[in-house]
């Protein structure tokens, strides 16, 4: 649970009746359009909807746990996988056939430069 949920989660707890089990009992047939639910929340606020309501939510999320924490770890909480470590895993196996290359000498560019001088 990250701690910024927490206050407003106990608020719902202390407000529950005795036995409540869930913090949203509304909604929770796997058929419901939350979508809906929320465009309608949004609206109420008196704000505008964005594009892509829960993904953007949830790539808002990512970034802001980014700041704080390490990539790998954020993926995990969210649920995201990460490519690029995909391909990490396979160059070691890449990098044994990987040819031989000549060292490339480092020349040093004159002080008045490859271009011709003009006045």
């Amino acid at each position: 649970m990250f701690p910024e949920l927490r206050p407003h989660l106990e608020e719902c707890f202390d407000l529950a009746e005795p036995g409540t089990e869930y913090v949203i009992t509304r909604y929770r047939d796997t058929n419901a359009n939350l979508r809906i639910q929320l465009l309608r929340i949004i609206q109420r606020a008196g704000l505008q909807p964005w594009p892509k309501l829960f993904q953007n939510l949830r790539s808002t999320r990512e970034t802001e746990l980014a700041d704080d924490f390490p990539m790998h770890v954020v993926c995990q909480w969210i649920g995201n996988s990460q490519p690029e470590l995909a391909a990490q895993e396979k160059t070691p196996v890449l990098q044994g056939s990987a040819a031989e290359c000549d060292v490339v000498p480092v020349v040093l560019v004159p002080p008045e430069g490859l271009e011709p001088s003009t006045y």
